[in-house]
């Protein structure tokens, strides 16, 4: 801890303080031995002083900045040598002679009485002197010194020395006394570079220094230094003031001052340059390897720039990448930084400013590059675009270049979708402009994140006929870059290229129409055989060709080989050609149609087309009084009296539809449909009888005949419907109108009626509801009803009849006897004629009240429907897809239609009109129709046979041929060679056999194909031929290497191997082959079948 003396300027009082703390009560002089330089720190606290020690502590000087009457307080520290040294609060230390100097002006008598306490010897010294002057001397010498003038140097007030406070290099420095001068002071001015000046003051320049002081120029010290400027004044007693004192720093150069006036000029700043190739633009070659982009910062010369200022070079971010002192390296060469780009798109900013030692700063030199590392386009990264990252332009023409109007939308035009390659410099925000082939643009607008991942489509309308439909796009990043061109063009071919064969004559010549096909281009004609394999030159063994041109109506017309229109079998002309786009177009047509074939119940063999036909070996129906395959003249003699009106339990007015006439319409209607499909001809004569003096003669007027067919079953019909009932019951005649009929007489018959034919059998249905009227006069009827006697004379009426036709008769309910009918039937029970007819000798009729049973019994003579007897028939299916039917279609499943004019077994005829009533709306059908009808419902066909254990059968030989075909073999014992195609195969009841032959002996199977057999029992067999396996011994006893049957997906499927033993690494010529996928059976179900029903050779 130091001593502190604390001296009251007033009392002169003194007291020593050992304390961090001094509190002064009135003007003092706080004096300590402690050097200046222990002292960090001068700080004013409000009116206190406080030291800051190096030593950490702190001494506070309370009320030391109070001035108590004007008079202030000291502090006056002491070092070696007793100087003293005066701390004045504001400009610092000042020496001092003694501290007398300090105090107010006081008696000698005083001040002795301080000098006890006075220390130093500059004190004492000062203080004797004064004693002694006093005590000895009676005029004292003056030692009191003059005060320090003040000296200003000329800056301006800022302290420091520009190029503006000089004046030819010299800045001026004006000093004045702080008290009057007298004659004999003389003022001593030290210049900066340590010369002296001296100025006495004289009478004559006295008052103008004591006015305006003394003025000088001195030379500036050295940039950066200081320069200071002092002056004393000294009295003619020799006593010199304190020096007074002015110094002011050297700043005549500064950074960016061109013109040397002080100022920086902007044409000074610091120069800086970004290395982008000198377009503003940082590009991806513009950076270092490190993804930097250089920046070089010069300074220009003369232009105020040294050794020692300090730059500061930033990027757009604020971060400073220079901050030092310039080197003369740098003054010379500039600075290059390493600049971290902004982001792309914004600018790249580079700063730099110079600041010198005493604070003066350049302009901001700058350099800004917007940063354009992205390109649309550009796949390797080079900041170029690439072709490869052209955007993907797709017109959805179906990948053939064409847009088709299969292409279109429903409002005409044609998608196009334009998507951007991954990693390709396509950013969101890139405008897209996508153009079509007129130049519109269709989009222009900035990508969106949807875009990039998803592309864009847009609605083209397309280009006219024959031209091309061109759908461009472009992206244009904010830099102005653009990708390279993205396009895809598609020929519009609106107008839709065909050709046509129309005809195929009997003499061989194919004619066809053409449409935008030019005229004058070659149409090629090439064959196919009924088994669809190409027809080939014999010589040449090369495809044979018939060439013709298109005429300038699009038609065209050539001439088949001539022995090629001599084949019988069908073939398959196909020609082709090339619309105006170059597309090919083709048709295809078979010399004969593809058919939908139902033959005879016979023994009949069909042949298909090389199109998708339906063939079924019997047309079936119910079984009837006609023989297969002979010719019949039928008269219907019917029964119209007026009880035909009642219901078949004999009330009057039943409701509609229920007459006794209403069922024997419906049930001729069902008898004639079994005429149409018999297959040898039949007249039909529809002849009615009833009395002629009742109703108008009402029922006796109908009596025509034609020859049935399915052209006129419609006809036919329509006069059943129109039939109506009056009168009596006068059967003869009725056995009149036949017999003339059967005579060859067309007497009485409607207009546009046939002849019976003499060479055909005849038959009479008489169909009647009561007993026979009393004859009256003519054709007239009593009352009431025959007796036996009447009888008889309709007996000699009805024995002519009898001679030329047999007659079947069947009574329409009860009303009328059994015997009565029977009377008038000359059958026998197999249907043969009795000779001789007479009432006692006579067939077995029935009269049946219902319905069903009178219509089965008028088709069959069975009160109960039985199904015709079909052939045993081949049928080959050739090329296509074909269906077939080895018997008859079995249609009871269908439902919809009055089931007594289609009655179960109806056959055919059921499927036409099922067709005509629900598809057709009573059109015939197509054989396209009927095709996708069956194909559609083929499995209910064979249900329905499957569920009919009535359905007759014969033994048939069906061939499936090249397609895929749909084989139903129906009962029978029938024989199915499936052939190429992946067949599905109905066998039925009876004892079946699938056959497989060599068809292609280099194939796995055979050249057949994957059968799949629906409905096998275990009385089947499959049979293979005998060059089918190669290997198998005799006995079959290695026949597990050839044939095994494993379950697949819940099926059995029969697998073969053709030369045995195949391994898995196809070491044979043959694997394992799946021949026949059998359904509803397990592996483990079929082992009997290949142990005992595989049939080799």
């Amino acid at each position: 801890m130091t001593n502190f003396i604390v001296i009251e300027k007033e009392s002169l009082n003194k007291s020593t303080v050992n304390a961090t703390q001094i509190t002064l009560t009135e003007a003092s002089i706080v004096h300590t031995k402690m050097s200046r330089d222990d002292v960090e720190e001068f700080i004013r606290d409000g009116n206190n002083l406080l030291l800051k020690l190096k030593n950490g502590e702190v001494v506070v000087i309370e009320n030391f900045f109070i001035s108590y009457d004007d008079v202030a307080s000291d502090l006056v520290f002491e070092e070696d040598g007793c100087v003293l040294y005066w701390f004045d609060g504001v400009s610092g230390f000042k020496g001092i002679p003694g501290l007398e100097a300090l105090l107010p002006a006081v008696e000698s008598s005083q001040l002795v009485g301080l000098l006890p306490w006075l220390v130093g010897a500059a004190v004492v010294g000062g203080a004797a002197a004064i004693i002694d002057h006093n005590d000895k001397d009676e005029e004292p010498k003056d030692t009191t010194a003059p005060t320090a003038p003040t000296v200003e140097i000329n800056d301006g007030g800022d302290g420091v020395i520009n190029p503006t406070d000089l004046v030819n290099g010299k800045v001026t420095v004006t000093v004045k006394p702080t008290e009057p001068v007298v004659e004999g002071d003389k003022i001593t001015i030290t210049h900066p570079d340590g010369s002296i000046e001296e100025i006495e003051v004289t009478a004559s320049n006295k008052d103008d220094i004591n006015k305006n002081g003394i003025t000088v120029k001195v030379t500036p010290a050295a940039e950066g230094e200081d320069t200071v400027v002092t002056a004393v004044v000294t009295d003619p007693q020799g006593n010199t003031s304190p020096e007074g004192k002015d110094n002011s720093t050297v700043d005549l150069v500064v950074p960016g001052d061109v013109d040397g006036d002080g100022e920086k000029d902007l044409t000074g700043a610091p120069v800086v340059e970004i290395n982008d190739g000198d377009d503003g633009v940082i590009n991806p070659s513009d950076l270092n390897a490190d993804g930097t982009v250089d920046a070089k910062v010069t300074f220009p010369k003369d232009a105020g720039y040294s050794v020692g200022d300090t730059v500061v070079i930033k990027d757009q971010d604020g971060t400073e990448l220079v901050k030092r002192p310039l080197t003369a390296e740098d003054l010379e060469n500039g600075i290059t930084v390493k600049v971290t780009p902004a982001a792309e798109g914004e600018d790249t900013v580079v700063t730099a400013v110079v600041t010198d030692p005493q604070g003066n700063t350049s302009p901001e030199g700058k350099d800004n590059s917007t940063v354009d590392l992205v390109v649309p386009g550009d796949v390797d990264g080079d900041g170029e675009k690439d072709l490869t990252g052209a955007p993907v332009v797709e017109i959805n023409d179906g990948d053939d270049g064409v847009i088709n109007p299969s292409d279109l939308n429903a409002d005409g035009t044609v998608d196009a979708k334009v998507t951007f390659p991954k990693d390709a410099g396509y950013s969101v925000g890139d405008t897209v402009v996508i153009k079509d082939q007129d130049g519109t643009e269709l989009v222009k607008r900035p990508l969106t994140a949807e875009d990039l991942e998803n592309g864009i489509t847009v609605k083209v309308t397309p280009a006219a006929e024959g031209e091309d439909t061109v759908v461009t796009a472009v992206v244009t990043d904010p830099q102005g870059n653009t990708s390279p061109e993205g396009k895809d063009n598609s020929t519009v071919d609106l107008v839709v290229g065909s050709l046509e064969i129309t005809e195929i004559n009997e003499d061989g010549v194919v004619k066809g129409q053409t449409t935008d096909v030019p005229v004058g281009s070659d149409v090629v004609l090439t064959f196919k055989d009924h088994t669809g394999s190409q027809i080939n030159d014999p010589v040449t063994g090369k495809p044979v060709t018939v060439t013709t041109v298109v005429k300038p109506d699009g038609s065209y017309e050539a001439q088949l080989p001539e022995d090629l229109t001599s084949l019988t079998d069908q073939i398959n002309v196909k020609a082709d050609s090339f619309d105006n786009n170059g597309k090919p177009v083709s048709d295809n047509e078979d010399t004969k149609k593809p058919i939908t074939e139902v033959t005879t119940n016979g023994n009949d063999s069909l042949i298909g087309t090389t199109g998708d036909d339906v063939l079924a070996g019997d047309t079936g129906g119910l079984k009837t009084n006609f023989v297969a395959g002979h010719n019949y003249n039928v008269s219907i003699v019917l029964d119209l009296s007026g009880s035909m009106l009642f219901a078949m339990d004999g009330t009057r007015n039943p409701p509609a539809g229920t007459s006794r006439l209403d069922m024997a319409k419906k049930g001729l209607k069902a008898f004639i449909q079994q005429m149409v499909d018999h297959d040898g001809v039949i007249n039909l004569q529809l002849a009615s009888f009833s009395s002629t003096n009742t109703g108008n003669n009402a029922g006796n007027q109908y009596n025509k005949s034609w020859v049935v067919g399915k052209g006129n079953l419609q006809e036919i019909f329509n006069y059943i419907d129109a039939l109506q009932a009056g009168g009596g019951t006068r059967p003869d005649l009725g056995w009149e109108k036949a017999e003339n009929w059967f005579d060859g007489s067309l007497t009485g018959l409607a207009s546009g009626s046939v002849k019976a034919n003499s060479s055909y059998e005849n038959q009479t249905y008489f169909v009647t509801d009561g007993e026979p009227s009393p004859k009256g006069t003519g054709g007239t009827a009593l009352a009431g009803t025959a007796n036996e006697t009447q009888k008889q004379s309709y007996d000699a009426d009805f024995v002519g009849l009898t001679e030329k036709s047999k007659i079947f008769a069947v009574g329409v309910s009860s009303a009328v006897s059994s015997n009565t009918v029977s009377r008038y039937d000359n059958t026998a029970e197999n249907g043969d004629k009795i000779l001789n007819w007479s009432k006692d000798n006579h067939g077995d009729a029935k009269a049946i009240a219902d319905a069903d049973k009178l219509i089965a019994y008028l088709i069959g003579g069975s009160e109960n429907f039985i199904p015709a007897d079909v052939g045993n028939d081949v049928v080959k299916g050739g090329a296509g897809d074909d269906i077939l039917f080895g018997d008859a279609m079995n249609t009871d499943w269908i439902t919809g239609l009055d089931p007594l004019q289609y009655p179960k077994y109806s056959g055919y005829s059921k499927l036409i009109a099922h067709l005509k009533a629900n598809v057709t709306i009573g059109a015939e059908p197509t054989q396209q129709q009927i095709y996708d009808f069956v194909k559609d419902n083929y499995q209910k066909f064979v249900t329905a046979d499957a569920t009919d254990t009535e359905t007759k059968g014969g033994n048939d030989i069906i061939y499936g041929g090249s397609g895929n075909d749909i084989i139903i073999a129906g009962a029978g014992d029938d024989r199915i060679y499936g052939g190429s195609g992946d067949d599905i195969i109905s066998t039925g009841r009876g004892n079946d056999t699938i056959i497989y032959d060599v068809l292609n002996a280099a194939d796995a199977m055979g050249g057949n194909g994957t059968d799949t057999w629906v409905d096998y029992a275990a009385n089947d067999k499959i049979e293979f031929g005998a060059d089918f396996f190669e290997g198998l011994l005799a006995d079959k006893s290695n026949i597990s290497e050839y044939i095994k049957v494993e379950d697949v997906n819940g099926k059995a499927v029969l697998k073969v191997d053709r030369d045995g033993a195949a391994d898995a690494t196809g070491g044979t010529t043959h694997d394992w082959a799946d021949l026949l996928i059998i359904e509803g059976k397990t592996a483990s179900e079929l082992q009997d079948l290949i142990n005992n029903q595989i049939i080799i050779g």
